[in-house]
């Protein structure tokens, strides 16, 4: 069946004009679809980038229009689309965030083998880099199969940025990030991270020196603002597009909430309305339906997923099938979850020594366990054990624990919570 985008770039000569966001639609801009066998069809804006005013949902009603057979909703399956970032473009448009202590190879891979194509290397501080501290080089070691993939950096001087930029090229990443909304004490008391919301032109000024100092497309990555009395969003993202980044995340929270509280989506739609680089949005998003209703309701250009990923890298997976061919695919049984476990513990293996790699993944054994029966004493002897044959008993057991009991006996049910 011909598929619905590529439809719509074929019929770009009706008089529609690419904006300066690279979409091939004009902003706003209504229009009805040109097909002779479309009977009805309602008028809606940017069906490429989406970029719909927010509560301002597109609605289509095809009668013997070639997409009307498809599983999956029009709608749903024109969110799922390549991200053009710069000169940059990713397979689709479900990214995986830089979460510090959690994105190192093995959680990376794990999740490209569950569908996410651009990935982070953990945060990273250009301080460590420019004082040449050897641990912190050490996470900008990747694989040569790692792409599409940025670096993160965070620091408060723009010198600095202007310095180091262009010595980690040598690691051949695909782009550049640079930290904006890390709420961590340590980080903002150094004036970086979410501190810079409240010297926008300081953040102005090191995204500009980054921009300068490589030929690498240059993305930012912002929270809404300092505190519900200093939401910033717009002012920051626009500050970050004049100085030249290519591509925006928003955190939909304040520097305040932390990771408490409910993300503000109404504020990444403001964003989305007044920038034209992409906007990717991050916040909330844990499951299917809160990946749906973050494209709907904001119109961003991505999503970055984060705590959504955590204990269960399978969610790129269940997005983009279920967007994509409108099934949701079950979540998986004890056993395969126990697979996926034993598998991410072996890449750690492969990457680290047995006790860091025990070390690093006690705290995934928290997370893929997170709703499973009797798993207070499991914990609390992983947390104990001192070997990975160790571990491999520990959890040996609890399957004989799990099926004397005979539970779950169905698919389990995937929590909101993580």
């Amino acid at each position: 069946m011909q598929n619905i985008r590529n439809w719509f770039v074929q019929n770009q000569s009706a008089g529609l004009k690419r904006n300066p966001s690279g979409s091939p639609y004009a902003r706003n801009t209504k229009f009805t679809v040109p097909s002779k066998e479309t009977e009805s069809v309602s008028h809606y804006t940017s069906v490429d980038c989406l970029q719909f005013s927010p509560n301002c949902i597109p609605s289509i009603s095809f009668v013997n229009c070639p997409f009307k057979k498809s599983g999956a909703n029009v709608i749903d399956s024109l969110f799922i689309r390549p991200l053009q970032i710069g000169p940059l473009v990713t397979r689709h448009n479900l990214v995986l965030a830089p979460l510090a202590g959690i994105s190192d190879y093995p959680f990376r891979q794990l999740c490209r083998e569950y569908g996410a194509d651009l990935t982070f290397t953990e945060m990273v501080s250009i301080d460590g880099l420019l004082y040449q501290n050897q641990a912190t080089y050490r996470l900008l070691n990747i694989r040569s199969h790692e792409h599409p993939i940025g670096f993160q950096f965070f620091g408060s001087e723009p010198e600095y940025f202007r310095k180091v930029i262009p010595q980690v090229e040598r690691f051949r990443p695909d782009l550049i990030d640079l930290n904006f909304g890390c709420p961590v004490r340590k980080v903002v008391g150094k004036g970086a991270g979410a501190a810079l919301l409240r010297n926008l032109r300081q953040l102005y000024r090191i995204v500009e020196a980054t921009v300068r100092a490589t030929a690498l497309p240059v993305t930012a990555k912002i929270r809404i603002g300092w505190d519900a009395e200093n939401m910033v969003a717009v002012e920051a993202a626009q500050a970050v597009e004049a100085a030249g980044a290519v591509a925006i995340t928003v955190h939909g929270r304040t520097r305040a909430q932390g990771y408490s509280g409910r993300a503000d989506w109404e504020a990444i739609a403001a964003v989305k309305q007044a920038v034209h680089i992409p906007v990717i949005g991050n916040g909330d998003v844990l499951d299917v339906d809160s990946a749906r209703a973050m494209f709907r309701t904001t119109g961003v250009d991505g999503i970055m997923l984060a705590r959504g990923a955590l204990g269960r890298p399978w969610i790129f997976r269940q997005i983009l099938h279920a967007l994509q061919n409108g099934e949701v695919l079950p979540e998986p049984d004890f056993e395969q979850r126990m697979e996926v476990l034993e598998h991410h513990y072996r890449l750690m293996l492969e990457e680290y020594d047995e006790f860091v790699a025990l070390s690093r993944m006690k705290k995934h054994f928290v997370w893929y366990t997170h709703g499973l029966p009797y798993t207070a004493r499991l914990r609390d002897r992983i947390f104990r054990a001192q070997s990975f044959s160790e571990v491999q008993e520990i959890f040996a057991r609890y399957r004989q624990t799990i099926r004397q009991h005979n539970r779950p006996s169905t698919r389990l049910k995937q929590s909101a919570e993580v």
